[in-house]
């Protein structure tokens, strides 16, 4: 599922019960404008960006750039501390990426900025609304 060009892990500790950080978690990726699909007890897959409106409109106008396709992997296992969460981010934009453009683009600098911006973002409202 994961995509293949730029990728981070994160890991972090939650004192609370898993069903009220698992609604945390959740409740938290859609107020970012993450999609949650298919979510799970223990794990969910939240997605953004369009891989449709990025090919539409480039990457250089506000429609495309805004829309960079990444994903997100959340899973909470028991811990000695209570909860671990594991985030893996990962692009959604293709094998073609890889493929088809030279190792050190703008649009790869772009694509990784991107996904460190918005998993970031979402990492540290995660870590400031748990124990």
């Amino acid at each position: 599922m994961a995509g293949g060009y730029a990728t981070e892990h994160h890991e972090l500790d939650s004192g609370r019960p898993p069903a009220e950080t698992g609604r945390l978690i959740q409740n938290l990726a859609e107020e970012l404008g993450w999609r949650v699909k298919d979510p799970q007890a223990s794990s969910w897959v939240a997605e953004k960006g369009s891989n449709l409106r990025l090919r539409l409109f480039g990457a250089w106008l506000p429609g495309g750039r805004g829309n960079i396709a990444i994903g997100m992997t959340i899973t909470l296992e028991a811990n000695d501390n209570g909860q671990s969460i594991q985030i893996e981010a990962y692009d959604r934009l293709g094998w073609w990426l890889d493929r088809y453009l030279e190792p050190d683009t703008h649009f790869k600098r772009l694509v990784r900025h991107v996904l460190t911006e918005q998993v970031g973002r979402y990492v540290r409202r995660l870590e400031e609304e748990l124990p």
